[in-house]
Parts: structure tokens; C-alpha cells; sequence
């Protein structure tokens, strides 16, 4: 039913006439864009990265849950992190200032992030080094 519904109600738009293109080097040459570009890595990348790599394997073998309930850490973690996308837009509103609400929750997360790496990276530091000195 939904596709007839798209077939019957969704029409292709108007041909583009003009000489750009709308080529990824178009975007690429917008200033703008270069701005955004470091947020999505510093942001959503390594959050992107958690979920859908790490996150699965660490709750199963650490915290020994089943499927059914890394599916819904995992779902509790995708609707965190839409309604952090979304909070920006009011928290623009009430701090008056965009720049500084984007930049403190990309400083939140990259925090994150590294407190999160940087403790097993740590850890694993320890574990060589121990290892190292009581081998010989």
C-alpha cells in the first residue's frame, strides 16, 4: 500500500537547468561546509563508531547480556542520540549563542571519548609493562 501510495502521490521535480551541477565539489567549495565537516568527526563519528562496532561486543562480554538486551542498550543509545541532535536547537535559543552550545557538547563528547579510550589504552599500558618486567 505504501508503494502505491509513493507510485500514485510522488512526482519527480522540475528539470535543473543552469550551470551548476550540484557535484560533491559544488558542496566542497561552499565555505561553510568546512566548518561542519570537523564536528561530524569529533561528534557524531566516534558516538556512530561505539554503537555500532564496540557497544554490542563490551555489553555481552562484560556485562554478560543476552541479545535481546544489547538490542535494547543499543536502542536506548540510537534515541539518546537523536534527541541530542534535536536538544541543540532549543538550547540555542535559551544560551543565545549557537557557537558555544555546539561547541560544548562536541567538548562533552570528545571528553567522553577519550576518558573512555584513554583509560583502556591505559590499562593496556599497565598490562604491557607489567608483563614486560616480570617476563625476565
Amino acid at each position: 500500500m505504501i508503494a502505491l501510495g509513493i507510485q500514485t502521490l510522488v512526482r519527480d521535480p522540475e528539470a535543473v537547468t543552469g550551470e551548476q551541477r550540484g557535484s560533491i565539489l559544488d558542496l566542497l567549495k561552499m565555505p561553510a561546509l568546512w566548518a561542519i565537516l570537523p564536528l561530524m568527526f569529533v561528534a557524531y563519528a566516534p558516538a556512530a563508531a561505539l554503537r555500532g562496532l564496540w557497544a554490542g561486543p563490551y555489553l555481552r562480554d562484560v556485562f554478560a547480556l543476552d541479545t535481546g538486551q544489547v538490542g535494547q542498550a543499543m536502542l536506548v543509545m540510537g534515541l539518546a542520540m537523536v534527541a541530542g541532535t534535536l536538544a541543540y536547537g532549543p538550547l540555542d535559543r535559551v544560551f543565545k549563542a549557537r557557537k558555544w552550545v555546539i561547541f560544548t557538547g562536541n567538548l562533552i563528547c570528545a571528553l567522553a571519548i577519550f576518558a573512555l579510550f584513554g583509560a583502556a589504552l591505559l590499562a593496556g599500558l599497565v598490562v604491557y609493562l607489567f608483563s614486560r618486567d616480570n617476563m625476565g
